[in-house]
């Protein structure tokens, strides 16, 4: 894809393949190194995985913000994937901004408590990064 003059390659893990262990790294994913590089993946563990620099943004999904969540003092405690790195909102690493989204759908039950679900516009702008990252987003 391009975009004022900037070429966008967008790369995208099989949520099947991943859950299988036979997925190809992300990193080998792309093959442009001065285009912009997005990564759509459903599982949000994918990124931490990734070598600094793979791409300067990950979209995924998967975790419903947590679908049923209880309320407690200091936040809610979310009943189903609690080990993950990512569960919901924006999280900036050095070299990647990961986006985790709560999505629209469920899993196993037909509902949500406390995570109500989200539909997310993106707006991309440039971001200061370290000395030595390529984490280019496009001009606006």
């Amino acid at each position: 894809v391009e975009w004022r003059g900037r070429e966008i390659e967008l790369a995208g893990v099989d949520p099947r393949l991943f859950a299988e262990r036979r997925n190809r790294p992300p990193e080998l994913l792309f093959t442009r190194p001065d285009a912009l590089r997005i990564l759509l993946s459903h599982f949000p563990d994918v990124p931490a995985a990734m070598p600094p620099g793979t791409c300067p943004l990950a979209l995924c999904g998967h975790l419903h913000g947590g679908q049923i969540c209880l309320p407690r003092p200091g936040g809610k405690l979310r009943l189903s994937h609690r080990s993950y790195r990512y569960d919901q909102g924006v999280f900036e690493d050095p070299a990647t901004t990961v986006v985790v989204s709560r999505g629209l759908g469920t899993t196993l039950l037909p509902f949500r408590l406390m995570a109500r679900p989200e539909v997310a516009l993106l707006r991309l702008r440039p971001r200061a990064v370290p000395a030595g990252v390529d984490g280019r987003i496009l001009d606006p």
